[in-house]
């Protein structure tokens, strides 16, 4: 399991799951993964998936977790194609950041 995490956020994202491989470069992140997972701001989805589309395997099923579904399934199946499946966009808390995570939460 790899995550990509903001620059700043690196060090905070390790802490919060210990034993998990965290980069602040997304493409190392996504390079060689069997599944992909869009966790970020709808609006930032379209451009960090035609950065990593280049290192994203064809075999690899991408997915997203947005608060929305016409725009990201848009914007992420002309990118990927029949490899994008959106997900349901309901999960968590009115709580953001790496430190509202829960580890039992599904």
């Amino acid at each position: 399991l790899r995550l990509w995490a903001r620059p700043g956020s690196v060090k905070k994202t390790e802490r919060a799951f210990p034993g998990v491989t965290v980069t602040d470069d997304p493409c190392a992140a996504a390079d060689g993964a069997d599944v992909v997972v869009f966790c970020c701001p709808v609006s930032g989805m379209e451009p960090l998936a035609r950065l990593m589309a280049p290192v994203v395997s064809d075999s690899a099923i991408v997915t997203d977790a947005g608060s929305v579904k016409a725009g990201v399934v848009s914007a992420l199946e002309s990118v990927f194609g029949s490899r994008f499946v959106g997900a349901h966009p309901m999960a968590g808390s009115e709580q953001c950041g790496v430190e509202a995570a829960e580890a039992d939460l599904y």
